[in-house]
C-alpha cells in the first residue's frame, strides 16, 4: 500500500523515470515547401530542387512530387538559396528567410527556353 502511494506521488521516480534537472534548448529550425509549375500553370513533376544555407553553405536536395510539390523541414532558422531546375526549362534561384516554427512558402513558375526562330528566307 505504502509502495502505491509513492508512485501515485512520483511516478516518473518509481517507473525508473527521472527528470532531467537541465532543460533542453527551444528547437529552433523552420520549414521550406512550395510547389512548381510551367507557365501554364501545370504541375512539374520531378524537378530538382537545391536548398542552400547562406551562412553555412550546406545543402540538400530534393525532388518535386507528381503535383509538383516539395519540402524540405528541420531547417536552422536563417536564410536559403534555393535552385529549381528540370530538364528543358530555365533555371531559376530564389531567395528565402526560415524563422522558427514556419514555413516560408515558394510557388515557382519556370519557363521554357525560348524556341530558336528559323532565319528569315532571303529568297524573292
Amino acid at each position: 500500500m505504502f509502495f502505491i502511494g509513492l508512485a501515485l506521488l512520483f511516478p516518473r521516480v518509481v517507473s525508473g523515470q527521472s527528470r532531467s534537472s537541465t532543460p533542453k534548448p527551444p528547437v529552433s529550425t523552420g520549414a521550406i515547401a512550395g510547389e512548381v509549375k510551367d507557365r501554364r500553370e501545370m504541375p512539374l513533376a520531378g524537378v530538382t530542387v537545391t536548398i542552400t544555407n547562406d551562412q553555412t553553405k550546406e545543402s540538400a536536395t530534393i525532388m518535386t512530387d507528381a503535383t509538383g510539390d516539395f519540402a524540405m523541414e528541420r531547417l536552422a532558422e536563417g536564410n536559403y538559396e534555393i535552385t529549381i531546375s528540370a530538364k528543358g526549362y530555365i533555371s531559376q534561384v530564389v531567395k528565402a528567410r526560415v524563422k522558427t516554427r514556419h514555413t516560408a512558402k515558394l510557388h515557382i513558375r519556370l519557363k521554357s527556353p525560348v524556341a530558336s526562330r528559323p532565319a528569315p528566307s532571303t529568297s524573292h
